[in-house]
Formats: structure tokens, C-alpha cells, sequence
């Protein structure tokens, strides 16, 4: 029975420090991630204030602002995945 406790307790203690470190790597990760993010959309926002009046016109009927945001969606969620299991190798 007292293996049966020291081999519980020397999971508990290198799974808890497992776990920290991953959610440590995680968070710094994800941080990073969201600043380069951000600062791309807003990049695109920017520059889609600065077309003309009648492409905008155009762009804005054609659906562009939507399909934009669905393709920008599908790419960040990729690449969210991607580095989610890229975290998981390295931890």
C-alpha cells in the first residue's frame, strides 16, 4: 500500500508541474499570438478605410468585407490549432 502512495505521489507531483508549465508557455504563447493578431486586423482596417469611394462601393456589394472576415476567421483558427499541438509537443 505505501508504494501504491509513493507512486501516486510522484505522478501528482510531476503531473502538477507538467500542467503549470504548460498552462506558463501557454499564456506567454498566447499573448504573443493575439498581439501579432490584433495588430494585423487592425493593419487591414486601416487600409480598407483608405480605398476610394466608388471601389469601396463595389468591394462592399461584392460581399469583400465578409469574405474577408470569414477567411481571416478560418486562418486564425487554423493557425490556432496548429500551435495549440506545436505547445503540446514542446511540453
Amino acid at each position: 500500500m505505501a508504494s501504491l502512495a509513493a507512486l501516486l505521489g510522484s505522478f501528482a507531483s510531476s503531473l502538477g508541474s507538467r500542467v503549470l508549465a504548460s498552462l506558463g508557455l501557454g499564456f506567454i504563447s498566447f499573448a504573443g499570438y493575439s498581439t501579432v493578431i490584433s495588430s494585423l486586423v487592425t493593419i487591414a482596417v486601416n487600409n480598407w478605410g483608405g480605398i476610394t469611394g466608388d471601389i469601396l462601393a463595389y468591394f462592399s456589394l461584392a460581399g469583400f468585407p465578409q469574405g474577408f472576415g470569414i477567411i481571416l476567421g478560418c486562418v486564425i483558427t487554423r493557425s490556432t490549432l496548429n500551435l495549440l499541438t506545436t505547445i503540446g509537443k514542446v511540453a
